[in-house]
């Protein structure tokens, strides 16, 4: 199943310390979703503080696990994504 997660570091976070507290997570977190083998797509908002994730996965809890702690220091917001294609599949199945 593949999950576009939406995320965006809380507003709170100001200040050099606790921006730094944040960025000693960030590293961690990128790296673990890349061996994760996971994350099929990424990237950052050039208009903000957050940015984008395209998951591969099984189930919610394995959401919740690739992400800690993100949970942390920013909202996240998840959407279950179907292709075109599965789209299609579905509209020709459920013809009238």
């Amino acid at each position: 199943m593949q999950i576009h997660v939406n995320w965006n570091v809380f507003e709170t976070v100001i200040g050099s310390a606790m921006i730094g507290e944040v960025r000693q997570h960030v590293g961690p977190l990128i790296g673990k979703l890349m061996e994760s083998g996971k994350m099929e797509s990424h990237g950052v908002y050039a208009d903000g503080r957050g940015g984008f994730i395209v998951l591969n996965v099984d189930g919610a809890d394995e959401v919740l696990s690739l992400l800690y702690p993100l949970h942390d220091f920013a909202t996240i917001e998840t959407r279950p994504i179907v292709s075109f294609q599965e789209l299609g599949e579905f509209l020709q199945s459920h013809a009238a």
